[in-house]
């Protein structure tokens, strides 16, 4: 694929010679139906227009996981000056990150709703793990949680409220990930 976007992007550029040519020797591995006449003012951009619609790879959006949202919190946190750990314990219990503040360390759990996941209870799971592990410990915590997105599942919605209500019962702040900076750090 990346010779064929080179020949794309060249100064000589495919012409319908180059396409049938392309279609006799390519018949077992790519696609190519037989060449039709076009009209076309700008034959560069048409080219252009053509690859990106039918030959170039695309881009997968990249899913809201868990896993990208800790990097964005951590990456966010540690260009704010603060010493970040992922993945640490406290006592017995390990979080997926605790900001390093002295003697009184502050714990904070991420999840993300905004991934096609159906099976929330593992989310669940970790939140009331997080739960436990703050009222053991009495450390202060914090929350950053990717709401549902449009490609979650509905009951990503009802999980996330629920898991909302057990961090509001318990005092926990939670933040979305955009709103997150030193300021809205639990003091």
């Amino acid at each position: 694929m990346l010779n064929l976007s080179r020949q794309f992007e060249s100064d000589e550029k495919p012409d319908l010679g180059w396409l049938r040519e392309r279609r006799a020797s390519l018949n077992q591995s790519l696609y190519f139906t037989e060449p039709r006449p076009a009209a076309a003012t700008d034959v560069d951009a048409t080219l252009q227009a053509l690859y990106r619609a039918f030959v170039s790879p695309r881009g997968m959006p990249r899913a809201e996981t868990k896993g990208v949202v800790l990097d964005r919190v951590i990456g966010v946190l540690r260009k704010e000056g603060l010493s970040v750990s992922r993945g640490q314990y406290i006592g017995d219990f390990i979080f997926d990150a605790v900001v390093n503040r002295g003697d009184r360390p502050l714990a904070i759990k991420v999840l993300s709703f905004a991934t096609p996941v159906k099976d929330w209870a593992p989310a669940e799971r970790e939140a009331g793990h997080f739960l436990y592990g703050l009222s053991r410990l009495e450390v202060p915590g914090q929350a950053v949680i990717q709401p549902p997105g449009d490609t979650s599942a509905p009951t990503a919605a009802i999980s996330y409220d629920r898991i909302r209500r057990w961090f509001d019962e318990e005092a926990v702040p939670v933040v979305a990930p955009t709103e997150l900076s030193r300021a809205s750090l639990r003091a």
